[in-house]
């Protein structure tokens, strides 16, 4: 029987997911355990069911079981979890958002630190002096303050919604469509904020994944000083949601997301953006980073675009700023190319998405594949059995592997799970890469590139060579997604021996053309 009998499948299975992030090798006993129960008491299991899922990790985590065998320390460590999940929840969700704002505003509206750097020695041999600079550039301030006030806007949704995260996953790639710039920008800018203390990246993604970031901490004298400002209590309660008063501080703040600012053929940009805040804050847009001798162009172009900076706090009269920005968006095409490139960005994401599908599907495969021919992964001599035990057996896998040709793809996901074995087995570094490199050196191409002729060879060679090739594959019986996957395979093998692309996909066509596609389970 289940021991999480009592909660539905999906929430256990969220729970395996977090679990999965923070492997062994990546994380200590300590820091598992509190992600896991984190995770755990945010999704409403039980103290049981938690101690259970723990328990059940103890095998693939070393110095879990010591952990929870402490049972004072563990009880300690969970209680304080418990309390974590509590700040990260819809009960919560007024303070996280009146923390969330308060600290946003704070930052975004306040001087960058200052940071000591030396003159270079004059020529005379005079010493270098220290000189005060702003810890980033001022395109480098501006573009986090733009990043800030993005990460804000999503996070009190996040804080606002039913599960009431005050955390936010965040994607480059989602980022960059956000701000319509590059993913090393938005690396850059995200860089920035850790660094300046003004987001905080939580631990346990994967490098190349997506990272989750908290709006925490507090404020420096300085920021407090500033958001303390008494016109600006209706703003950070405005910005929470937490009040109807209208705000312009909190309009032109979550007013950071509209396509104008960023899209069209002529956007705002984040720096018209800032100094419209500033402005409706009452702070010098300076101080913040935009250059003083840009003002006059930024107040033109602003004026152009219906948001005269009056000499109130307001902007301009008592039209609303996103009708401005609105009718602007229509003017210079923002909201046409905005549009266009959200669909780029799916259809990017759904490409992705069916990608690691087929990663997934052929390393499942090859898994079973490999158990069925060589048996259980204990059946792998360890890696201190004696030398002739372990040749027996390497000898006896490559004969496997020799046996049927392959495409690329599948030698890709046996790759991945030899790999897997033989880790799980003792074998490390370089000893893993060689063993499984000599493994699939047997395994022979089901289109070899160096058999394919170039495309200068006589016709009658050529010819030759794709009668044999397409007999080499006809009557295979291949998943739709295999299918794909070797038709690229072709096509980029016939590219690189010299093929035209038409010619290329043409002949890839005639190759595949006796293949069977295996009928869907």
């Amino acid at each position: 029987m289940s021991v999480f009998l009592s909660s539905a499948p999906s929430l256990i299975e969220a729970l395996i997911k977090t679990a999965s992030a923070y492997p062994s090798t990546r994380a200590t006993p300590s820091e598992f355990v509190k992600a896991v129960s984190v995770r755990a008491f945010a999704l409403g299991l039980t103290d049981k069911e938690l101690t259970l899922f723990l328990k059940k990790q103890t095998a693939s985590h070393p110095g879990l079981s010591e952990l929870l065998a402490n049972r004072s320390a563990s009880r300690r460590l969970i209680s304080s979890c418990r309390a974590a999940a509590r700040s990260s929840s819809p009960a919560a969700a007024a303070e996280n958002s009146l923390k969330t704002a308060r600290l946003t505003l704070g930052r975004i509206l306040s001087p960058v630190p200052m940071v000591t750097m030396w003159t270079e020695p004059s020529e005379d041999g005079a010493e270098t002096e220290p000189v005060l600079v702003p810890a980033l550039t001022a395109a480098r301030q501006i573009r986090a303050r733009g990043t800030m006030a993005i990460l804000c806007v999503e996070i009190l949704k996040s804080i606002q919604d039913e599960k009431g995260w005050n955390t936010l996953m965040v994607s480059r790639k989602w980022l960059a469509l956000r701000m319509n710039v590059t993913v090393i920008t938005v690396r850059a800018a995200l860089d920035d904020l850790v660094a300046m203390g003004w987001i905080t990246e939580l631990g346990g993604q994967r490098p190349d994944s997506a990272k989750r970031y908290k709006i925490g901490g507090k404020l420096t004298r300085e920021q407090g000083h500033v958001i303390d400002n008494p016109h600006l209590f209706t703003a950070v309660g405005s910005l929470a949601g937490l009040n109807d008063e209208p705000a312009q501080t909190a309009i032109v703040t979550r007013s950071v997301t509209h396509t104008s600012w960023t899209y069209g053929d002529d956007p705002l940009t984040f720096k018209k953006w800032l100094v419209t805040l500033a402005h409706a804050a009452g702070v010098d847009p300076v101080q913040l980073g935009v250059p003083a001798r840009s003002m006059t162009p930024v107040r033109k172009a602003l004026t152009l675009a219906g948001l005269t900076l009056s000499d109130g706090l307001r902007i301009g009269d008592d039209n609303h700023v996103m009708d401005r920005l609105n009718e602007w968006g229509h003017r210079t095409g923002s909201f046409t190319q905005a549009s266009g490139a959200r669909e780029a960005y799916k259809a990017q994401a759904a490409e992705r998405t069916a990608e690691l599908n087929r990663v997934r599907e052929g390393r499942a495969k090859a898994k079973k594949d490999l158990e069925k021919a060589f048996g259980p992964v204990g059946l792998i001599p360890a890696v201190d059995a004696p030398v002739d035990r372990r040749n027996a057996w390497l000898k006896g896998a490559a004969q496997a592997l020799s046996r049927e040709p392959i495409i690329e793809d599948r030698r890709k996901a046996l790759q991945y799970e030899l790999t897997r074995r033989l880790k799980t087995r003792g074998y490390k570094g370089d000893v893993v890469i060689r063993l499984v490199e000599h493994l699939l050196s047997h395994a022979p191409a089901l289109l070899a590139e160096e058999a394919i002729p170039a495309s200068t060879e006589e016709p009658a060679v050529k010819q030759q060579w794709l009668q044999g090739a397409a007999a080499a594959v006809s009557g295979r019986v291949m998943r739709s997604t295999e299918r794909d996957a070797f038709s690229d395979e072709i096509f980029r093998k016939l590219r690189r021996r010299g093929y035209e692309k038409t010619k290329a996909q043409q002949l890839s066509g005639l190759i595949l053309g006796e293949v069977h596609l295996a009928e869907a389970a």
